[in-house]
This record gives C-alpha cells, structure tokens and sequence, in this order.
C-alpha cells in the first residue's frame, strides 16, 4: 500500500475560492504514482455536485478521477473520515467526477479519461437511475465511511446530504493565511462533534 506525502496537516481550513459556500480545505495529499494532489473540500453545508464541479475549476483543477482499485484505494483512505461525512439511512461521502451524460446514463469522467474502472455499491444496486447523474463516495451501511460508489441527482435540491468533495490537481492548492484559519476552524469543530 501507497503511503501518502502529506502536504496541508489535517483540519487545516480556508474559505477558499469564488464558490458561494463557506470552504474548509480538509486536506491535501500528493500521489507519487500519478504527481498529483488530491484536496479535500469540506462544504458548511451540503454542497451540490455542479458547485464541487464549478469550484474544481476554480482552483485549476477538477474533481478527481479514480481510474484503478490503487487509486480508489488512496481516495478512499483520504476521505475516510466521519466528519467528511454524513450519515442517515446510508454514509453519503464526497463528490468524485463522474457524471452521467444524457438520456442514455453512460458515465464519463470530467476529464473525458476513458471509463474503465468503476467501484459501484453493489448492495444498493447502483448506478440506480438516469436521472441520478452524479457519483459520491458511499456505504450502504451508515455506521462509517465507505469506498464504493453511488449515483447521485447533481443540483443543489437534492444534494444536502453530501457535504464534501475531492479536487485533483497538478499543483497543490495554497495553504490559507492564519487569519482565515482562525476565521474558519468553527467549521471544522462543529463537524467533528456530528
């Protein structure tokens, strides 16, 4: 198993970029096998795939791109923790980048990387609905966070149940000034305590 390069400490927060939502850079890890970082982004409150997808862009990035088990293996292990989390009848993890692409519901990457590897919950029967366009992390079983896949309708009515979203880039997003920090660390507490 890989062993990530940590660059930002854990719980290191930022109000980051254009979004429209409150942000707290969770972290960032530099993958050796590809030299990119993947950040996480912990939103204030459920946040909407499209929103992931738009603030991805806004840091010269997008949201990531598992592409093999090792890579959703080094996802998975960044995201797994519970205050990236939300839990109610199931564990709804963060935004990845793949999307569902018209009627038909053929998955694409936001990268246009060809689909070869998928990590559905099969146990829910996913990718469940065409009208279910984007992929979070997921678990069947809400008691902790999970590694599989599940569909997801992408617009903000929807979405309040997930709450992050994981960023790839090719250089790591800079690390916020002490005042946001203090500014923001709030967050962070309050969604530890959940």
């Amino acid at each position: 198993m890989h062993t990530p390069t940590i660059m930002i400490g854990l719980a290191t927060v930022a109000a980051l970029g254009p979004a429209t939502h409150a942000l707290v850079l969770y972290d960032t890890v530099r993958w050796d096998v590809n030299g990119h970082y993947y950040s996480v982004l912990l939103a204030a409150e459920g946040v909407s795939w499209n929103t992931a997808n738009a603030s991805a862009q806004d840091f010269d990035g997008h949201l990531a791109t598992i592409t093999s088990q090792e890579e959703n293996d080094f996802v998975a292990e960044l995201v797994n923790d519970p205050a990236l989390w939300s839990f109610s009848i199931r564990a709804w993890g963060p935004w990845i980048g793949l999307y569902q692409t018209g009627a038909n519901g053929q998955e694409e990457w936001v990268t246009g990387e060809i689909l070869e590897y998928t990590n559905w919950d099969s146990r829910g029967g996913e990718p469940s609905s065409s009208s279910e366009r984007a992929t979070h992390f997921f678990d069947f079983e809400p008691i902790a966070p999970g590694s599989t896949w599940n569909d997801w309708d992408e617009d903000v009515a929807n979405s309040s149940r997930i709450i992050s979203y994981v960023i790839e880039t090719t250089e790591p997003i800079p690390a916020p000034s002490t005042t946001v920090l203090l500014g923001m660390a709030a967050i962070v507490s309050r969604r530890r305590r959940r």
